[in-house]
This record gives C-alpha cells, structure tokens and sequence, in this order.
C-alpha cells in the first residue's frame, strides 16, 4: 500500500570517470509518499509492531523538497501520521552534513508507553495519552570520503518538553499507590557518542494529584549516564524538591491527611544526590530543610550492604503529633487539634485522662551507623548477625499537662539504640530529669533512667 511521486532532476549523477555517484548526485524537486501503512513500516523495526502503530496509524505521508544553494544541497523533510509530525531540514556540503533544524512530536498513548517497557507486569502506567516535543539542535557530521560521514565529535543537544500528563506507579513503586500528575516537564539532554557514550539530562517538571490544583512540589533534576560494557549505568543524578508540599505529597503517596506533615511540618525543600565513590560504591544523600527536620543523611551501598550515617541540624516533635500519639483516638471525623482537619482526634476530656503537650519539643538526631543488608530493606530473607545499628536521639524539654491539671516536665532526654545482632532485638537506654507538679504545686523531681 502507499503511493510515491517522484518529481527530481537530478544532476552530478557520475563523476569525472563517468563511474556512478549517487552520494554525490545533486537532485532537485520534490518526493511525495501518502499513505503508507503501518505493517510496512514495522518490517523495518522487528518487535516494535505495537509501537509503529501506534504512531502511523492509519498510514504515514511524507514529503521531501530539495533544492540548492550554490554547491550545498538543501533537503527539507516533513512527516505526518496519526501520531507523529517531524521536520527536519538538512544541508549536505562539500565536506559536511548539516542538519540545521529538527523537530519531532509524538502522541504517547498509554498502550505505547507501556510497549516502550517492553510490557512488563511492573511497568509505569501512563493514563491518557500525551504529547512530546523533541526539539534538536543543529547537528554536523564531517565527511570522511565521498557519500561518507562520520559520527559527530560534538555533543548532540536536544530539548524535551512534555504535555500535561499523569502516571500510575503502584506496579513499579509499590509504595507510591496513587496517581502522580506531572505539568510543564521540559528537560535538555545533550549526548555523547563519542567512546565512551554518555547522557546528561537535566530539567525541570510540576508534580501534582490530578485532582488538586494545588502543586505537591516543583521538581528540579539533573542526571548523567556512561556507556560501560553493553549497558549504561548512571554516574551522578540530582533531584530536588522546590516549594514542597508535603501535605499534598502524603496524600499523593496515598497517606491520610497530616501522617507526614503533622510530624514534618508542610512546605520545605527536599534534595536527593547519587554520585560515585572514588572507589566506585554508590552514594545517596538526602537534605530535607522542612520546618521541623533539617539535616543530611548519607547511605552508601558496598557488596549487598547499606550504610547510613547522618545527622539533623533542625528536629522539633510537634505537640500535635506527641498529643495524637499519647492519647487514645477518638471516632474518626472530629478534627485533630493542629493537624489537618482528618485525622482521628485524640480523645480524652471526658474522664480527665487527656495529656496536654505545651510546645513543640525540639530534639536532635545523629545516626552514628545503621549497616544492614540490602536484603533486610528489600523485605527479602537477611543474616541478622550483619546488621550493626546505633543511634542516638536527645533533646527536650517536653512539658506536659494530665487530665487531671498536673504538670510533668522533662528536659535532658537521651536515647540509644543499638544492636549488633538484630535476632536478639535492639539494646535501648532512655535518660533524662523529670520534675511532677501535682494540682496543689509541690513539686517532686525525679530521674528517667530506662
């Protein structure tokens, strides 16, 4: 199926010995093909049939304009289908090949998005069809003989901007149930073929619920990936969450209202960095800057172990999350005080039994070391004589009123927690002053030794 009309002159056809040169051919006029369907075009790309469908359609139109320009050959290429349009203008000179301008957009619809992961069960699910743009930027490749060119030394850079979109990771990232919405994507990718290959991508996108107008975050990222072997493995990657939301984020992750937030405080900045050791291990660190967590936290993973090490600079226990936890819940729907509105409210009043919490508590956290198998956080089998933990938690003071209008302060707090073998549970020690007001004023201090 499909029809071609040819309309060329077409000079320069032999060269000076009168042998064949079509490389070197200078022809003029125009190249029509309508309608080619899509089984012609999937013959040339084995194993990609549903792909090709997807964007042919009902058949490919296509045309070609050549012209010159002195010695140079102009070739204006344009291509149209249910779901690609491209145009691309290229400039063959003496020496080099030039593609000046290239533009390609592509309808992505759920089912191809699903065949570009070769339809695996955990695929990333795309909910409705979208469009991308890719947009490159002019390309030379010099010529290393006649009709031949070589690959070019240069970066290819390209620019990618994405429709409106949203994205199901329940399959693929079980502990992201809901619908994630992206808005305004658009990233720059330059890569090098040179050996050895490499990809830098580095961009920016909206994330939102595909039910809210409001954003969860804006999100920033820069990534880098080197061809080693038969496969590319990535070098570095940074991902930065600007203008975080996480109450919007929590119910993104298919949490109630106020489980992260009530504990985090809401709008923050979050900064996630992978790179390489020296010595080749990865590393992972993390820098929430929220209202009440601040700090850095480092993981590095060596031969199937992690390692964690950090450290807060911020850590405040809000009183609304110390209250929620120290009181028993009330029937769900009454509002919890200081959280979100839909949360259990913490019960108490009636018999006198509710503790009060004055103020946050501000705290500090260090991490001296949590090494444990990678299998332990994979929820898979693990030696438990690997995992080596100890940490430490202290802080206060946490002052606290009874039902019954007696007051209970305690400052100096510490807490540590270690073990070296995680079969005969976690070593826990908790210390710290305490002073008891009773409802009459006298006051009985005392110690917390745990």
């Amino acid at each position: 199926g499909g029809t071609v009309t040819i309309n060329q002159t077409i000079t320069n056809l032999f060269d000076a010995d009168g042998k064949l040169a079509p490389m070197n051919a200078n022809p003029v006029g125009s190249i029509n093909v309508q309608k080619v369907p899509a089984a012609a075009i999937a013959a040339f790309a084995p194993g990609q049939e549903a792909i090709v469908d997807s964007l042919i359609g009902n058949g490919l139109n296509a045309t070609v304009d050549t012209s010159m320009d002195g010695a140079d050959l102009r070739a204006a290429i344009q291509a149209k289908a249910s779901g690609l349009e491209s145009k691309i203008t290229a400039v063959r000179q003496p020496q080099s090949l030039r593609v000046s301008e290239g533009r390609i957009a592509l309808t992505v619809t759920p089912e191809m998005a699903k065949a570009l992961q070769s339809n695996k069960d955990d695929a990333i699910e795309l909910g409705e069809a979208t469009t991308a743009i890719v947009q490159l930027q002019p390309i030379d490749l010099l010529s290393s003989a006649p009709g031949k060119f070589e690959m070019p030394k240069d970066p290819i850079k390209a620019r990618v901007t994405l429709g409106d979109a949203s994205i199901n990771l329940a399959k693929a990232v079980p502990s992201v149930p809901g619908v994630v919405g992206i808005k305004d994507f658009a990233a720059d990718i330059i890569a090098k073929l040179a050996e050895p290959p490499n990809v830098a991508v580095n961009g920016e996108a909206t994330l939102r619920r595909p039910t809210s107008d409001k954003a969860a975050s804006k999100l920033n990222f820069d990534a880098a990936v080197e061809k080693k072997g038969e496969a590319f493995e990535p070098t570095s990657a940074t991902i930065v969450f600007e203008e975080l939301s996480v109450r919007e984020l929590e119910q993104m992750l298919g949490k109630e209202p106020g489980d992260y937030s009530l504990w985090t405080g809401d709008q923050g900045r979050l900064s996630a960095t992978l790179a390489k050791t020296e010595q080749g291990k990865t590393k992972l660190t993390l820098q929430p800057q929220l209202p009440n967590l601040a700090g850095e936290f480092v993981a590095a993973v060596d031969e199937n172990v992690v390692n964690i090490t950090g450290q807060t600079s911020t850590l405040n226990l809000s009183r609304a999350g110390l209250e929620s936890r120290l009181n028993p819940e009330a029937p769900s729907g009454e509002a919890q005080p200081g959280g979100s509105g839909k949360r259990k409210k913490a019960a108490g009043g009636q018999d006198g039994s509710r503790i009060t919490v004055q103020s946050d508590v501000p705290m500090s956290l260090a991490i001296n070391r949590i090494r444990v198998p990678f299998d332990m956080i994979r929820g898979k089998p693990f030696d438990p004589t690997k995992a080596d933990i100890n940490f430490t938690l202290a802080g206060g003071p946490m002052r606290m009123v009874m039902g019954d209008g007696s007051r209970a302060n305690m400052k100096d707090l510490e807490m540590k927690l270690e073990t070296r073998d995680i079969s005969k549970g976690l070593n826990f020690a908790l210390t710290g002053k305490a002073i008891a007001v009773a409802e009459g004023g006298e006051k009985q201090p005392g110690r917390i030794d745990v």
